[in-house]
């Protein structure tokens, strides 16, 4: 996981701006900034916060969680397709569930196939 401060300092140099021009921007010293930056000190929640917003980015991310939007991503499509399924009329819910059976049938004899090679 990247380091905090490795990780801020490239979200600042990324929109080509000085520590002081971020410190300005959400309210706290260049010097603050400094040593967030060198790992020397971590930001309160609430100035984490504030750098989230102000990066447009996620706490999760500013805080070098990989693959938080990815797994956002994959949650919406999920509900996407779980409110589709329930628009669906008894018989064509059912021919889906059976299709997606057999799919995790297939799947499974496949997977014993590689075992065996």
């Amino acid at each position: 996981m990247i380091k905090f401060g490795t990780r801020l300092k490239f979200l600042r140099n990324k929109k080509e701006m000085t520590q002081q021009e971020l410190a300005e921007m959400i309210g706290i010293t260049s010097e603050s900034i400094s040593r967030y930056e060198n790992g020397l000190r971590m930001p309160d929640m609430d100035t984490i916060v504030r750098l989230a917003n102000y990066f447009e980015i996620s706490v999760d991310e500013l805080l070098g969680n990989p693959g938080f939007k990815e797994r956002i991503k994959r949650r919406k499509l999920v509900e996407k397709i779980v409110d589709r399924l329930l628009l669906l009329d008894d018989k064509l819910l059912a021919s889906f569930l059976e299709i997606l059976n057999n799919m995790t049938i297939i799947e499974m004899k496949l997977e014993k196939t590689e075992k065996k090679d």
